[in-house]
């Protein structure tokens, strides 16, 4: 299995769809949220900070995580 970690989402995906693996994600929920203004972060991207092989090693699990954008 290709390592993606710290890649964009839809990139670590099709790296690994390719491959023939079947991907799940789930979104990473820290204890602690520090308070997001949607006026200022209009945009935002997913990245994987954890993959993990399951069930007889077809299917990839993604840990990912929201990185907002300031809008300039």
């Amino acid at each position: 299995m290709k390592d993606v970690l710290a890649l964009p989402l839809k990139e670590a995906t099709a790296i690994l769809e390719k491959d023939g693996y079947t991907v799940k994600s789930k979104m990473y929920e820290p204890k602690f949220q520090r308070h997001v203004d949607v006026d200022t972060f209009k945009e935002f991207e997913e990245y994987v900070v954890k993959q993990q092989l399951l069930i007889e090693h077809k299917i990839v699990e993604l840990t990912i995580v929201k990185k907002y954008r300031k809008e300039v």
